[in-house]
Order: structure tokens, then sequence, then C-alpha cells
């Protein structure tokens, strides 16, 4: 089903979260729909989510039109929120997923789906399997299954501007990734990227692992990922997870589609494919 191209109103607001406010906006279903169902937006790391977000507005949008309530945050310490990235901490972005998951599920009277992109769905696994009181389904596109992987590129990020800089590069006498994350695990903050990563964020999601953080049997999965060509199967550390979910009972549905990694690429990129296996996949019976 295609959704309407017009905007749907929206609701930018200030939710009360763990350690400060956090920025919102709440894409409320289209008037004349009756609501389908209620999805959280939990956002990726650092720059990924400037890079993502108009190809995640524009998914609100077109969810709304179709009879969703979507609410889309930013983490505390990033975006509008209050904070700064430096003063985040991986529980406390827990925290904040579960303040904005009530909010949503009082405001749309309905079960919510967490929708995470990337480390995101870290996140929102995360959250899931610690409470189960709050039922929730999972939308997962371009999930990270390794935080620890996740983390060694990051600081690669640190490496490749110390070499453009002129600093040699090398395990002995430029920065190296195991270094780097020595450094931070031992308590030393670092600025990678622009971004301050604190030792407590680094050590979540050093151990964020999709696999350990199993959703309840019989809870509905959605896992989408994006890749270049029509090779319809996933990537080899993917396809284990499902695998391990659908053996532990959870219902997963995986499609792999045609486009551009949109997360990471400077310019604004948008993978039309991607909007249209999502809502196929929530308008499924």
């Amino acid at each position: 089903m295609t959704a309407s191209r017009s905007p749907e109103p929206f609701v930018p607001f200030f939710l009360d979260g763990a350690d400060g406010p956090l920025f919102s906006i709440h894409y409320p279903p289209a008037a004349e729909n009756t609501p389908r169902g209620a999805l959280l937006f939990v956002p990726p790391f650092a720059e990924e989510m400037n890079r993502a977000r108009r190809m995640v507005v524009l998914q609100a949008r077109r969810l709304a039109a179709l009879g969703f309530h979507v609410l889309l945050f930013d983490l505390y310490g990033t975006g509008d929120s209050g904070g700064d990235f430096g003063q985040a901490h991986w529980e406390g972005w827990l925290e904040d997923v579960g303040h904005a998951k009530r909010w949503l599920a009082e405001q749309a009277g309905l079960p919510v789906t967490l929708w995470g992109l990337r480390t995101g769905c870290l996140l929102a696994a995360e959250h899931h399997r610690h409470n189960e009181e709050m039922p929730s389904s999972l939308l997962f596109w371009q999930p990270v299954a390794n935080g620890q992987l996740f983390l060694t590129q990051f600081l690669r990020l640190k490496i490749a501007a110390a070499m453009a800089s002129g600093a040699e590069g090398g395990e002995e006498k430029g920065p190296s990734t195991k270094a780097l994350r020595q450094a931070l695990l031992d308590g030393e903050s670092l600025e990678v990227a622009g971004y301050d990563i604190s030792t407590n964020v680094a050590q979540g999601l050093d151990a964020a692992r999709l696999g350990k953080a199993v959703p309840v049997a019989n809870s509905p999965a959605i896992w989408l990922e994006v890749g270049q060509g029509e090779d319809p199967s996933m990537p080899p550390a993917s396809q284990a997870v499902i695998e391990a979910w659908r053996e532990a009972g959870v219902k997963v549905v995986a499609k792999k589609v045609a486009g551009s990694s949109f997360w990471s690429i400077e310019e604004t990129t948008l993978v039309p494919a991607l909007w249209q296996k999502t809502e196929e996949a929530l308008l499924a019976p």
C-alpha cells in the first residue's frame, strides 16, 4: 500500500527523560484512519542519526498517513535533547527508551513497536528483553548485531583523522583501535569524529549483542536490511542471530532490499524500497 505524500500534522515537545529533557516529535495517525498501531523510533549512534534523519522523518509521515502513531525522539545528550554527548550513559539511554515508550503507549492506547536503526536496535532489543510487563514488538532497520565490532569501527574514524592530519599510523607509533578501546574502558573519555565518548557509553556498546538480547518467545520481529545487488540473503552475522531467535520461539520476518547505506552517506540518501517493505510488513495480517 502506498501512503499519502502529503505531510501529516506533527507535535514537537520535550519529554521528561532519565537525565533531562528529550526532544520529541509525535506524528499522530491521519484523522480519517482508525489507529493501526504505534511505533517508537530508537535512534542510531552519533553522526548516523544526522545522516538518516530525512529517511526516518519521511517514513514517520508515511506511517502516520497509514494510521500509525509514530514518536521520534533524541536520546539524552544527542540532537536537541538536554545534555552533551559526553554526559550520556548507556543505562540512561535504556531508561529514555522506557520513558518514551510509556508516553506513546498511554497516548495511543496501543502496544508499541520499537523501531530501531543500527545501534538503536541494540537499545531496543535490550529494553524489550528486560521489560516483559510492557508488551512490544520489534522493527529493525540495518541492525548492528555486535556492539563491540561497531565500537572498533567507530574508533577507526579517530585513527583515520590522525593519519589525515599527518600523524603516523600503526600499532607502535600511532593510535590503534586496541589502545583506544583500552583507554575508553579504563575510564578515559575520547573525542571521536566530533563526539566525546564516555567510558560508560563505550562499555555499554562494547557489551551489547543482539544474540544475547533474545526477545520474549512469540514476540514478532521485523528485520530489514539494505544492500547492493540482487542477492536476497542476509549477511552471515545477521542470519546467525535471526536463526537463534527463531529457535527461541521469536517470530522473525527478515527481508533484504536493494539500496544505498543512507545512514553512512554524507549527502541525503533515500531508499524508497525500505519504506515500502516496512509498510508491507507492518500491515501484513
